[in-house]
């Protein structure tokens, strides 16, 4: 039995209207952690952070009131007066709701590698480690408005998958995979490498398990869009309710990192849900990281980088008392006149 058209989109809309219940309060305790305590520092990387956040809440929300829009004009209002009934209307690319659909699609995937790659340069600290993702993201703008033009003036307006429209969706799909697999790749990889110089000098690390997190968040979008991509290239209806998931599975990803390390780093969460903290016994990672002008000092003074990958992937905040020179029991000082790093949050 093949999917029409209409069914495809009922069951789209429905699922993809679970995944929005489930990033909505995911998206309020993003919002509570973020607005935490923190100096001006802090509070400019976090205000960054809630703005993403707050486009991608806005963003399925739209998305989600545009599918429901939609399945009503189709199957009440315009679709039985069509000739081809509903899946007239709903397979028309060049309907104006199917064009609004597209492009917040494309705005939810721009904003999210957007983040991803922001991430990838703060804990970089070098502004060409991130340039290939960063060239991606280009390209992906790009492509991104090159679809939504070809969707206004498509000839095949019931064949999404004719070639005027199919191969900017499919350039779409290749290059937002290459730029989040990148991305995120790059991000893991200086975790691991911060990780594995601070175990000599720290017993335990909750960097193990940021990394982790950031694999897992940055698989399950991965994991969509290479679904999207492969239904599409085969020309499966099914594309249709990956296309309709892929919004609030955005937002869910995005909250996801936030949320999950929030439990393991944030005092106020650790006191009210000492349970669910990832791995029970890993505290929170107190390894430091100072300026780029500082982290030379230190690193020809102890052979070790000094730049804190806490500070690069989430909040910054003033240096404690406590140095890594106390935790190492060694000469080797990690850290001297640093911003500290009480947690790994993920915020920037």
């Amino acid at each position: 039995m093949v999917l029409s058209i209409t069914e495809a989109k009922i069951i789209s809309t429905t699922l993809g209207g679970m995944l929005y219940g489930l990033s909505i309060p995911m998206y309020i305790l993003t919002f509570w952690i973020l607005s935490g305590p923190g100096n001006a520092r802090t509070k400019r990387t976090s205000y960054a952070i809630m703005a993403a956040g707050v486009i991608l809440a806005i963003g399925s929300t739209a998305q989600f009131a545009v599918n429901t829009a939609r399945i009503i004009l189709g199957v009440v209002v315009y679709g039985p007066q069509l000739k081809g009934g509903a899946d007239a209307f709903l397979g028309d690319v060049t309907e104006p709701s199917f064009i609004v659909k597209s492009a917040l699609e494309n705005l939810q995937t721009l904003v999210f590698d957007a983040v991803v790659i922001y991430r990838c340069w703060k804990v970089w600290n070098r502004w060409w480690v991130p340039a290939v993702p960063a060239l991606g993201w280009a390209v992906l703008l790009a492509l991104s408005i090159g679809t939504n033009h070809a969707l206004f003036y498509a000839q095949h307006t019931g064949n999404i998958f004719a070639t005027s429209t199919g191969r900017w969706i499919t350039g779409v799909y290749v290059t937002t995979l290459i730029v989040n697999l990148s991305a995120t790749g790059l991000l893991a990889l200086r975790i691991y490498l911060v990780h594995r110089k601070s175990v000599q000098y720290l017993s335990d690390s909750s960097l193990k398990v940021t990394m982790r997190i950031v694999l897992e968040s940055g698989a399950i979008y991965s994991i969509m869009i290479t679904c999207g991509m492969i239904t599409f290239i085969l020309r499966s209806r099914g594309v249709f309710i990956i296309f309709d998931m892929l919004c609030p599975t955005t937002s869910i990803a995005f909250n996801l990192i936030i949320v999950r390390i929030g439990f393991i780093s944030d005092e106020r969460l650790i006191a009210k849900f000492p349970n669910l903290q990832q791995g029970g016994e890993i505290p929170p990672s107190t390894i430091r990281f100072g300026r780029h002008s500082e982290m030379r000092t230190e690193t020809h003074r102890t052979g070790l980088e000094s730049k804190s990958l806490a500070i690069e992937l989430t909040r910054f905040s003033d240096a404690d008392d406590v140095s890594a020179t106390d935790k190492a029991g060694t000469n080797s000082e990690i850290g001297a006149g640093t911003e500290a790093l009480s947690a790994p949050h993920l915020n920037s």
